[in-house]
């Protein structure tokens, strides 16, 4: 079994057969050897090279990813981990920065996993403030006041995440108009009540 680290010594003896004349070449007896040598170690050298190649279009491809991973790199690190995983073991291993690709599959991982608290956490408020009711009363303002510190108990992210912020601003709006008119019109009563005593 040849391999390459015989392949100096293959070369050599290719070399002493050349330098051999018609009539000392026919004397060799053992010539199919050789050129079986010569033949399997071209394979080889052709193997690395075909393997090299191989790890250095994704060694390539992971040092092309961005140095600070987002999700919007999520298509380039899914693309550079399948590229290495349709490797050989032989390529696999000549790929020198596969480290930087587990850190960029681990951070996407991470975020992906943030993404899917955030909305959770959003949608959880988007439902309280769907619940309130079409037309806010004064008996709604309690419902108004958890669904705001819900809202305020979010993370900026999460904020931004809720989609029907309007309606609470809405709902917190009129409840705030209702109370004014309840108090103006307490205080009106409040004056004749005291007029009449």
């Amino acid at each position: 079994n040849i391999t390459l680290n015989e392949q100096a010594t293959v070369e050599k003896a290719a070399t002493n057969y050349a330098a051999l004349t018609e009539a000392q070449q026919a004397l060799v007896p053992n010539k199919a050897v050789l050129d079986e040598a010569q033949e399997k170690i071209a394979q080889l050298q052709a193997e690395k090279a075909a393997n090299e190649a191989a790890a250095k279009a994704v060694e390539e491809e992971i040092a092309a990813l961005a140095q600070t991973i987002t999700l919007d790199d999520v298509e380039a690190v899914e693309k550079a981990s399948t590229n290495y995983a349709a490797l050989t073991e032989a390529q696999q291993v000549l790929v020198m920065n596969k480290a930087v690709l587990d850190a960029a599959q681990t951070t996407i991982a991470k975020l992906q996993s943030e993404k899917a608290a955030n909305e959770a956490a959003a949608q959880a408020v988007v439902n309280v403030i769907a619940a309130l009711p079409a037309t806010v009363t004064l008996a709604d303002v309690v419902a108004v006041q958890q669904a705001t510190a819900k809202y305020e108990a979010l993370t900026t992210v999460q904020q931004s995440l809720v989609t029907n912020k309007n309606v609470l601003d809405a709902a917190q709006e009129k409840i705030a108009q209702l109370q004014a008119e309840k108090a103006a019109n307490e205080a009106a009563a409040q004056t004749v009540v005291a007029a009449i005593n």
